[in-house]
């Protein structure tokens, strides 16, 4: 998304383009690429409990 902002253009010279710091802005984790390592969880939709027996029919 940051792309057409981060590189230099060849139509607009002024604009030089500027380095992104991925892993100080989001963590370092962000750049690792094995992420069929990384083990989580069965996702549980929480707002479900919260509807429960209390919603409305």
């Amino acid at each position: 998304a940051m792309a057409p902002f981060a590189e230099p253009s060849s139509d607009l010279p002024e604009l030089k383009g500027f380095e992104l710091d991925w892993e100080r802005i989001f963590g370092p984790e962000v750049l690792r690429e094995d992420d069929k390592d990384t083990e989580r969880g069965p996702a549980t939709p929480a707002w479900r409990d919260a509807i429960g027996d209390e919603g409305e029919d």
